[in-house]
């Protein structure tokens, strides 16, 4: 995966990381844009403790709400996973990214919440995705275990 912080170089702006599952705040691979940052996380489950209490499929926040919308390791869980990144797109100012595994292991949730594991999406079929959506991808990885994505609205 690229050094998208680096890439971007965003000093003061407004991110959101959704789907943060109880991880640290900035999390794992995107630390490094909490420095500087107003960083504010969202999860569907206030157990989580996220900053915004909100379904990604259909959240209140306003259109172009952040300068950068982070969805790490999360679009696999989402069933309608073209209306998250069309949300995503709607509150985003300017960039987002989205990565998920490729070929990685199931992994399901418990049978009492309405997670699962339901896809794996390649970096062509997000690029396709996007741009049918108005938006830029700006940078794409692929690799055997992880897809990502930049784009840019």
């Amino acid at each position: 995966m690229a050094d998208y912080a680096k890439l971007l170089g965003l000093r003061g702006a407004r991110i959101l990381d959704v789907g943060i599952a109880g991880d640290e705040k900035p999390s794992g691979n995107y630390k490094y844009f909490g420095e500087g940052n107003d960083w504010k996380t969202l999860d569907k489950f206030d157990y989580y403790n996220p900053d915004i209490v909100a379904d990604i499929v259909d959240s209140d926040i306003p259109d172009n709400s952040f300068d950068l919308v982070i969805l790490s390791n999360t679009i696999e869980h989402i069933w309608d996973f073209k209306k998250a990144v069309s949300e995503i797109m709607r509150i985003t100012k300017t960039y987002f990214i989205v990565d998920c595994p490729f070929m990685y292991p199931y992994h399901g949730f418990c049978e009492d919440t309405e997670f699962d594991d339901y896809w794996r999406i390649s970096a062509t079929a997000f690029k396709k995705l996007v741009e049918e959506m108005g938006g830029e991808v700006m940078e794409a990885t692929q690799t055997d275990i992880f897809t990502s994505i930049l784009g840019k609205k």
